[in-house]
This record gives C-alpha cells, sequence and structure tokens, in this order.
C-alpha cells in the first residue's frame, strides 16, 4: 500500500501539470489497488478456489476490468465507436414479425 501511495502521489504532480480529467487518479488507484492484491492473493493461505484462481483473484480481475473500462470511456474512446454500435443495433433491433 505504501508503494500504491508513492505512485500515486506521483501521479498527482502528474495530473496537475498535464490537467488530466477528473477522476482519473482514483481510476489509477483502482487498477494498481487489483493488481497489487491480486499478485498477493498467490502468498495467501485460502481454501476457496474456483478453478485455478482463487475466489479474491477473481473479484480483483472484475474490478481491474471495469477499472480498464473506465479509463476507456473516460479517455473518449466510447465516442470513436459510436457510429458501429448504432450501425449493428439497427441491424439486429428490426423486427421480424
Amino acid at each position: 500500500m505504501i508503494g500504491i501511495l508513492v505512485f500515486l502521489a506521483f501521479l498527482s504532480r502528474k495530473s496537475k501539470e498535464k490537467k488530466w480529467p477528473y477522476g482519473f487518479l482514483g481510476l489509477w488507484f483502482f487498477a494498481t489497488y487489483s493488481v497489487s492484491m491480486f499478485v498477493l492473493e498467490f502468498f495467501k493461505d485460502t481454501r476457496v478456489y474456483f478453478t485455478q484462481l482463487r475466489a479474491n483473484q477473481w473479484i480483483l480481475v472484475a474490478l481491474f476490468a471495469e477499472t480498464i473500462g473506465a479509463f476507456y470511456v473516460r479517455g473518449g474512446g466510447r465516442e470513436k465507436i459510436r457510429p458501429y454500435i448504432n450501425k449493428l443495433y439497427a441491424k439486429f433491433s428490426k423486427r421480424t414479425a
């Protein structure tokens, strides 16, 4: 956690210089936290497994995936693919009665 704190302090200074959008620093926290806790889960002694990973690791994978999705949406990626989504939706939304 101290390593994450130092990393976020560095990113905080950088975010003020480059004027990052609101919330990016929080997303970086969730990304680094989920990765670090995922790795630390290998050293814990628990008996709750689901396939090859522990139950907590699956939750951390979901948290990381959600964080990546938030980075994508916050970075404007949603607007880039909107025309393709609209075409796909129009194709499948037509009712055939």
